[in-house]
């Protein structure tokens, strides 16, 4: 099956690449700068690109909301806040889906930084299909300009090579403001009625002959997220301040460059749904507080002749706290003596510093070539601390630590070349090989390993400790491609990528009493990705088309919760707990298509036009280990978006209907199927003058009740997996006004 898929793809490619006609390019000589159109300054041409007008314009408040019109890309829901019965869950995004793989092997970048991974040493479940723990959500989505999506482990220049995806969020200004002169401040003011949250957010922007400065400062409050069932979600109140400040300063040769970015978030969360468990009065809640600290200086010439002068050099640090407090109380009905009265505080702090070199303009470069490297290097510490305090019955404390503190080495070289050839050099190659530094090294924390031995003697096994884990690796991205017209063309991309295993996943563990202890695998090898994929790209000014097709292959996946030993509670007063551990076992295929069309009507009128856009993406993946359906593969999506843009009048329409297929493919009976369903939403804007506007509009304009897969499949063990907690949002509005002076 593999090599036919892949055979598949060289066929298509080589069809297009050779039998599509050259529309009128015959006597045109390509430059790198027409290939710089299609996306080639940003690595590949498999990259969706969304900037902060399309966030706002389409009510975009946090991770969640902001996939719901992409297509294989999901940010699935931590069900922490809606279903609650496990208070080891955060209450935030704690995963990105790509194309059916999310995690930690999904990259999130700002501003071209990686960020801290994940963390869930302490949830329940530690399966891909339903992790728990510290989320990745240190950052408001909204506060940044632009947003790139790469589906397969081709990355911008300016950032390493990904595993199988990345999100790339960064500042830089690709606004349209409403007056052709750029204003000084920017406000705009919100309000969602999903989750009743109010926003404000103020930018200052002003230059000083070779100096100027930015700022951004957004507010947000509000209430947990509505389902569209008769038992209400969990009571929720949620709080954030986002800041960002930039000063640059020209020299006679160069630009120094200071940014500083900082987030704190913070959630209070009363667990209704965990009231009717195994207690007849069981109360849960549960405080969750994340921060952010960001800072980077960067240099780059302002001289682009300046020969081999790196492009830009910059040096960062960055820090992140989560903090979450969790109280549980439980007592029989009838009786005023508690059963269960338990505190927990889980702490993960990761401090993090580095620096990037880009070169892309190597002295050697012509009008076909073009080359350069990229130099990154980032250094974490991590520390944890999860304690927990018993006051009954006996009143004890015992901090329960979930992986060993350890520093984390992390320093790749990554050289690029683009060159083109052929008549007329149509044809191009696009080169990336990067060699990677990798090594985890425990501090050996007394507490850590005082647990272990405790595991080691209490459970009858042997569990080493923790050694130092190193890795060289290599990867690379390559694409071949033809402009077959000033508008169109066809590339095929391969790419091999490495995802080493992180500090936790060398050293958590996890107990929950005597079902289950998870202990650490000291011995865990890196997870391998081969990528394929053949696109073809037409973009005029009538119309857009975009087709890929891929075949994804992964090896030595890291099954987190694999049994080496079942439990047995035959004996009451001695009972065995099951073993949990992390082991390289994993298989998978995945394979898909993704289409995109869209057609623009009247559009010499640059002043007055209609488009009608449609989308449609399908994954498919299996567990070859097993031979099992993938859980994280969600239903085929499709969209369509019928947009009216009256310049004019400073007035904007556009109605979209958003729909998914059933799940089908499901090898896990505990899971139910969920069904098909579609979803109209309607979004407007109005130009009220040269300096102001407004935004709003419906979102599930039917109000449509449904639940999406990704939900679903994180709820298993959790109670009623069809609980009306875990329907997706109703009928609810959004509103914004913008003003620049």
């Amino acid at each position: 099956m593999r090599l036919s898929i892949v055979n598949l793809l060289i066929v298509f490619y080589f069809h297009f690449s050779l039998f599509c006609p050259d529309a009128k390019s015959a006597d045109k000589v390509y430059t790198l700068n027409d290939y710089y159109v299609y996306g080639l300054n940003y690595g590949s041409n498999f990259t969706t690109k969304i900037d902060s007008d399309h966030i706002h314009k389409n009510g975009i408040f946090d991770l969640n909301s902001f996939s719901r019109y992409l297509i294989n890309v999901d940010l699935p829901f931590d069900f922490g806040s809606s279903d609650g019965l496990v208070p080891y869950l955060g209450s935030g995004t704690s995963s990105v889906n790509i194309r059916g793989i999310e995690g930690n092997r999904v990259s999130i970048l700002l501003n071209g930084v990686p960020q801290v991974e994940g963390f869930s040493s302490y949830s329940w479940d530690q399966s891909s299909s339903s992790p728990g723990g510290i989320g990745r959500n240190f950052f408001d989505p909204a506060m940044y300009e632009n947003i790139r999506i790469n589906k397969n482990s081709s990355n911008e220049i300016s950032c390493p090579l990904g595993f199988t995806g990345s999100l790339n969020f960064d500042h830089s200004i690709t606004r349209n403001y409403l007056s052709d002169i750029s204003p000084e401040f920017i406000s705009r003011l919100s309000f969602n009625g999903v989750n009743n949250s109010y926003s404000s957010y103020l930018e200052y922007f002003k230059t000083f002959n070779d100096f100027s400065i930015r700022s951004k400062l957004s507010l947000r409050k509000g209430e947990e997220t509505q389902n569209n069932g008769i038992i209400a979600s969990n009571p929720l109140d949620f709080k954030s301040i986002s800041s960002y400040l930039c000063l640059e300063k020209n020299f006679s040769n160069h630009l120094l460059k200071l940014d500083l970015d900082f987030y704190d978030f913070s959630t209070d969360i009363n667990l209704d749904s965990a009231e009717n468990t195994y207690l007849s009065n069981h109360k849960v809640f549960m405080a969750d507080d994340k921060r952010r600290l960001y800072s980077s200086i960067s240099v780059s010439p302002r001289d682009k002749e300046i020969s081999f002068a790196p492009h830009k050099t910059k040096f960062f640090f960055q820090q992140t706290e989560s903090s979450v407090f969790n109280i549980q109380q439980g007592k029989p009905e009838g009786h005023t003596q508690f059963i269960r009265d338990r505190e927990q505080t889980n702490f993960v702090e990761v401090s993090s510093y580095g620096f990037q070199l880009l070169n892309k303009a190597l002295p050697f470069d012509t009008n076909n070539t073009s080359s350069g490297y990229l130099i990154h290097f980032k250094n974490d510490e991590i520390q944890s601390d999860f304690t927990r305090i018993d006051k009954v019955p006996s009143f004890t404390t015992s901090n329960l630590i979930g992986f060993n503190p350890s520093s984390v080495y992390n320093l790749s070289l990554s050289p690029f070349i683009v060159y083109s050839f052929g008549e007329n050099q149509k044809y191009f190659i696009n080169i990336r090989p990067e060699f990677t530094d990798y090594s985890v090294k425990p501090r050996y924390s007394a507490g850590y390993l005082n647990r272990l031995n405790e595991l080691n003697s209490e459970h009858d096994i042997t569990i080493n400790n923790p050694s130092i884990y190193e890795n060289t690796n290599f990867a690379y991205s390559f694409e071949l491609g033809k402009i077959i017209s000033p508008t169109s063309k066809v590339s095929c991309y391969f790419g091999k990528a490495e995802k080493n295993p992180s500090a936790e996943d060398l050293s958590m563990i996890f107990s929950h009493g005597i079902q289950f202890v998870l202990v650490p695998n000291p011995e865990l090898a890196s997870e391998k990705s081969e990528s394929f994929e053949i696109s073809l790209n037409n973009k005029s000014k009538d119309y857009e088309i975009n087709i890929s097709a891929f075949y994804n292959i992964f090896k030595d996946f890291i099954e987190p919760n694999y049994i080496i030993r079942s439990a047995d509670i035959s004996d009451p007063f001695n009972p065995i707990s099951a073993i949990h551990q992390p082991r390289n076992i994993g298989k998978v295929h995945i394979h898909g298509l993704e289409l995109s069309f869209k057609r623009n009507f009247n559009a010499e009128d640059s002043l007055n036009h209609f488009s009608l856009g449609c989308s449609f993406g399908r994954s498919i993946g299996r567990n070859r280990t097993t031979n099992d359906w993938l859980k994280t593969i969600d239903p085929f999506k499709y969209i369509i978006a019928l947009k009216h843009n009256n310049k004019r009048h400073g007035i904007s329409n556009e109605l979209t209907l958003l729909g998914n297929g059933s799940k089908t493919q499901n090898s896990d009976t505990n899971i139910p199927n969920t069904k098909s369903f579609i979803v109209l939403d309607y979004a407007g804007s109005i130009r009220i003058d040269d300096s102001s506007s407004i935004n709003f509009g419906v979102k599930n304009l039917l109000n449509k009740s449904y639940y999406k897969w990704s939900t679903i499949r994180r709820a298993v063990g959790h109670g009623n997996v069809f609980s009306d907690r875990l329907t997706e949002p109703g009928r609810h509005f959004f509103l914004s006004f913008l003003t620049q002076f």
